[in-house]
């Protein structure tokens, strides 16, 4: 199964709002080649690197690993504080103010960023990478006996 923690990250943080780095820190490469829905990273048969895997730096996917781990500290936190504040049930027969407030406060879905995408396809990558080099992932499957 290729979803993983980043992929779950990915599902279910798809609008969280995560500032952007400084201009201080170099920031991850930007290859044309993102992650596509129902695309699999290309690795094992022909033992190539995957596109983004193999033009970044062992201290790219470093940094990938911790800009990764920051964004979902951040979500855990700005989910906390939806799940503190949830919207109420839009199908209530009448709309009163206090729901209306209560809809108008609650705190926005966040937004995830293109550098946190780029380096959550990274490290996806890498992971999925090291997995099928390691002998832990095979692309071929045992049949049953019998």
């Amino acid at each position: 199964m290729r979803l993983s923690l980043i992929g779950a990250f990915a599902l279910t943080a798809t609008s969280l709002a995560i500032p952007e780095a400084s201009s201080a820190e170099p920031s991850l490469p930007s290859h044309s080649a993102g992650l596509e829905p129902g695309r699999e990273a290309a690795s094992g048969s022909n033992g190539q690197e995957p596109p983004l895997l193999a033009k970044a730096a062992p201290q790219d996917v470093a940094r990938a690993r911790a800009i990764v781990q920051d964004a979902i500290k951040e979500a855990a936190v700005h989910n906390k504080a939806r799940f503190q504040n949830p919207t109420p049930n839009r199908y209530l027969p009448t709309v009163r103010d206090r729901f209306r407030r209560a809809r108008d406060n609650a705190p926005q879905l966040m937004e995830v960023s293109p550098e946190v995408r780029r380096a959550a396809a990274l490290v996806a990558e890498a992971d999925a990478w090291s997995a099928s080099r390691n002998g832990t992932s095979s692309p071929y499957r045992r049949r049953a006996a019998g």
